[in-house]
């Protein structure tokens, strides 16, 4: 029983030595091709499993005990088919020529171990090898033992049984689980420094190891090429003082030196170097010491990175932010950006100035909804309605998400064109310009033209243009939104039961009701460009050009309040003073044609609707599907 342990033993130094050997060759067999790690892993395997053959038990002639199997269904599972197959070649064959009763159990033992190996190997192929995988082979070697003495012959059965049975079991799966879980070991430490190797080789920037004497130990193959060399392996043994000048090289010795003695690392260290060519290439430096188990220094580990593009960059940054700096201080017209939630995102000085009692509020930061709320409280913008603030505000707000043009006049009697430029993103910009002088200028020539047309465009009665010119100025609007692609709205006014306030009141009281709802609708213009006319009887129209749908419903629901507010009796109307129904029509920028008669119509027909509903409101067009 002695002999069969010890034989057992030198078998168990056999498989230590292949795994030493194994360990070893693993960080060189990472840089083979595939097939030359293949095959070198396999001749390994198939040898290691010969030399235990050799050196077996023999429990009667021709059969013998070893631990093979372990090295062949190892090297099956980690090598893969090629090495199994190399692997089982060689220990087959040395096995066949070994010769004696056992040798197609043995075989087949060996056979059996190989494929062991390769079915635990395809279990595995999700998880990776693992120290379950090791323990469950140690198992299968032992039950491989036990399978192939069942197939022995009667006599070599027995002996096996009762000699060397248990003590092969027992070295068989200490050796396959040792072997297993060093190479497992060895392997995932020759991957990290594969990665490593790799990492370090394949790195663009210029990495290196130095010695306490600053000459390099290790270097990448950017900094041998760097320095004109075709390895990195060239470099070793070599310091500055080989590369650069002598004076180069010293400034860099020095710094290293102090990083060596000092302990402390040196990061972000810039430097501006001329090449051969006389070029000025700009890099960042950090070199850090490096220390052994007993925080000893050793030498230290240099990382350089070119950065030329990057301050190529910077300077052109820095130059194009001063350029937009002083073009957003010279310019005339103030300029503001919100984002897509309407908070402001920059502004100019000249856009903050333009709103003297607003301008503390205007800065990045601020919603817009804050803006418009604070020029409503100041009373900056004048002409705002004295009550529905909220509802301004809402529509003020919301024309940040549309593309406009909107001239607005401040309590101090200057006027401010704004237009609004929505981006894809979401973002808005705002350009404030000073209209006053141009509508100082527009006011005089309105006003001339005025003088010389007064007696041929001005209803006698209202004061409000005729219907002459209300047609005139009806198509000169629609053909000028047809080529501004822009929004154009009309109102129809009437007063409620008008007849029936003539023939209560009188003629004469009729016509000052219809001058007092045509001051009311004087007052209620907001623009230059608004016209409000007598239509005829009492109708009146007011053409809103560049107001959309929500701004002229705004408009005539405005007027009409202020209409009933003047509280002018009516007894025969059911709402007991005068008032007022507003028929509102509107063609938007998408409109596909324009035409005067259309839009009139349209204003009439609302205008039926508001009377139709009750009178004393504002109702929009609305078209009517045909019934079939």
């Amino acid at each position: 029983m002695t002999y069969v342990w010890q034989a057992l033993v030198a078998n168990f130094a056999v498989v230590a030595l292949v795994t030493s050997i194994w360990s070893q060759m693993l960080g060189w067999l990472y840089d083979q091709s595939p097939m030359r790690r293949r095959a070198a892993l396999g001749l390994l395997v198939g040898l290691g499993a010969a030399a235990t053959i050799a050196m077996s038990v023999e429990v009667s002639p021709g059969v013998f005990f070893d631990l093979r199997s372990g090295l062949l269904t190892l090297g099956a599972f980690f090598g893969g088919p090629v090495v199994a197959l190399i692997a089982t070649v060689i220990a087959v064959a040395y096995r066949a020529f070994e010769g004696g009763a056992g040798v197609v159990v043995g075989t087949a033992n060996l056979v059996a171990a190989a494929l062991i190996g390769l079915g635990v190997r395809r279990l595995s192929a999700a998880s990776g090898p693992n120290i379950r995988c090791i323990l469950l082979l140690g198992v299968a070697m032992v039950a491989l033992i036990w399978a192939s003495i069942m197939l022995l012959p009667a006599e070599a059965q027995a002996r096996a049984l009762a000699g060397f049975a248990l003590p092969t079991s027992v070295m068989s799966f200490l050796a396959t689980i040792t072997m297993g879980l060093t190479v497992l070991h060895a392997g995932v430490i020759a991957r990290e420094r594969s990665i490593l190797h790799a990492a370090l080789e394949q790195s663009p920037d210029f990495q290196y190891i130095k010695d306490t004497s600053s000459v390099f130990v290790a270097a990448n193959r950017a900094v041998a090429r760097h320095n004109g060399f075709n390895e990195p392996g060239e470099l070793v043994g070599k310091s500055d003082f080989d590369l650069y000048p002598p004076e180069r090289a010293q400034q860099l010795f020095e710094q290293e030196q102090v990083i060596l003695q000092t302990g402390q690392a040196s990061n972000d260290i810039e430097e501006v170097v001329k090449d051969a060519q006389g070029v000025e290439h700009n890099y960042r430096t950090s070199k850090a010491p490096l220390r052994d188990h007993e925080n000893r220094i050793i030498g230290l580990a240099g990382v350089t990175v070119e950065t030329t593009m990057f301050k190529q960059l910077e300077h052109e940054l820095v130059e194009s932010r001063d350029m937009l700096a002083t073009a957003l201080a010279e310019m005339s017209d103030g300029l503001a950006m919100f984002d897509a939630n309407g908070f402001m995102l920059f502004c100019n000085d000249q856009y903050r100035d333009a709103f003297p009692l607003t301008a503390h509020l205007r800065r990045p930061g601020v919603h817009i909804r804050q803006i418009l709320q604070a020029v409503v409280d100041t009373g900056e913008q004048v002409q705002l309605p004295v009550s529905g603030e909220k509802a301004w505000v809402d529509y003020a707000s919301n024309q940040l998400k549309q593309a406009n043009v909107e001239e607005i006049e401040l309590f101090n009697g200057r006027h401010l064109q704004l237009r609004n430029r929505p981006a894809p993103d979401g973002r808005s910009l705002v350009l404030v310009s000073d209209a006053t002088e141009l509508k100082v200028a527009e006011r005089a020539l309105i006003a001339a033209n005025a003088s010389l047309e007064t007696l041929a465009s001005v209803d006698d009665l209202t004061g409000l243009f005729n219907r002459r010119v209300f047609d005139e100025t009806l198509a000169r609007e629609l053909s000028r939104s047809v080529r501004a692609n822009s929004h154009l709205s009309l109102l129809m006014v009437d007063v409620d039961r008008f007849k029936a306030y003539n023939d209560t009141y009188g003629h004469q009281s009729g016509d000052r009701c219809l001058k007092t709802v045509a001051g009311s609708i004087k007052s209620s213009m907001r623009r230059f460009s608004d016209m409000a006319s007598r239509y005829g009887g009492e109708e009146f129209a007011i053409i809103l050009p560049e107001t959309d749908e929500d701004g002229a419903y705004f408009m005539g629901d405005a007027l009409r309040k202020a209409i009933r507010d003047e509280a002018i009796p009516h007894s025969a109307s059911e709402k007991g003073v005068v008032t007022v129904s507003v028929g509102l029509a509107h063609y938007g920028p998408n409109s596909n044609s324009r035409a005067a008669a259309e839009l009139i119509g349209r204003a009439d027909e609302a205008l039926y609707s508001a009377k139709a509903a009750g009178r004393d409101r504002v109702m929009g067009w609305t078209q009517v599907s045909p019934l079939h």
